[in-house]
């Protein structure tokens, strides 16, 4: 993606998702980084929230987007897209399981304290 702004004058820089460093805040994600790119030194920090992140799975699906895609990247596209899919299924499980097993842990003693043996 390249970002520009009337204060950058001529100059679109490249934003890259892949190199941007991802925390997770109480209401959303956030993307922060540094953009070195000709006479600019850029931080950047971008905040997304779940209606943004909603919106690129929903944007990604767009015909548009695909054929754009598919007519310049071919059939690679799908195996990294399926790659990327079945990733995100197998995250998604194993987060689910991670906090279910951490709720699990919480000692009936002091709620929302666990314990090495899951007592309290």
């Amino acid at each position: 993606m390249k970002l520009a702004s009337k204060g950058l004058g001529k100059i679109a820089l490249p934003f890259r998702f892949t190199e941007a460093r991802i925390s997770e805040a109480p209401d959303c994600l956030v993307l922060e980084g540094i953009i070195k790119e000709k006479k600019v030194n850029w931080t950047y920090r971008a905040e997304l929230e779940d209606s943004d992140l909603v919106n690129f799975l929903i944007l990604a699906r767009n015909p548009v987007i695909a054929s754009y895609l598919a007519d310049r990247v071919g059939l690679a596209l799908f195996a990294r897209f399926l790659r990327s899919a079945l990733t995100l299924v197998l995250d998604l499980f194993r987060t689910s399981r991670i906090a279910k097993s951490r709720s699990s842990d919480v000692g009936p003693g002091e709620p929302g304290v666990r314990t090495e043996a899951g007592e309290s």
